[in-house]
């Protein structure tokens, strides 16, 4: 069983976002040359229809990325949220957020925690995300558990 810590959740978010804003970046630099260049010589009539479907293909690939754009920004709020469960659980059990790991990656109701050397199962409730039930749990086979850093 994986266990992941701050670091490593925290990481995970910023990668994905640099990385879509640089891809759509150039994406938006190519359409704004093709479009200048278009405007800028007057094609002959043969390519206009060559120009036309680049254009569209273009279009396509930015529709594209918007959509995985959406999708990728709300994986992002999910590692938010269990940064944030980290963070609350760091202040409640008096650790230093360094020392607490989870093997969730999205925040479930139930999430399992290692904060210290104590093993912990955090239910959240439906309804109030701000109230949870926290419990120490035993964990029958520790060296089936992998600590992963950043």
């Amino acid at each position: 069983m994986n266990f992941y810590s701050y670091d490593y959740i925290e990481g995970q978010t910023d990668t994905a976002t640099f990385v879509q804003f640089g891809f759509m970046a150039a994406l938006l630099l190519i359409i704004f040359f093709f479009i200048l260049r278009f405007r800028k010589r007057r094609m002959p009539h043969k390519y206009t229809e060559i120009i036309f479907l680049a254009g569209i293909l273009i279009i396509l690939l930015a529709g594209i990325q918007v959509n995985d754009w959406l999708n990728r920004e709300h994986v992002q709020n999910e590692y938010r949220g269990v940064l944030n469960q980290m963070r609350q659980l760091s202040r409640e059990l008096d650790v230093p957020v360094d020392h607490i790991y989870t093997n969730h990656l999205k925040p479930d109701e139930v999430a399992l925690f290692l904060a210290g050397d104590h093993f912990y199962r955090l239910e959240r409730t439906e309804g109030d995300p701000d109230h949870y039930m926290l419990e120490r749990i035993q964990v029958i086979n520790e060296f089936s558990v992998k600590l992963i850093e950043k």
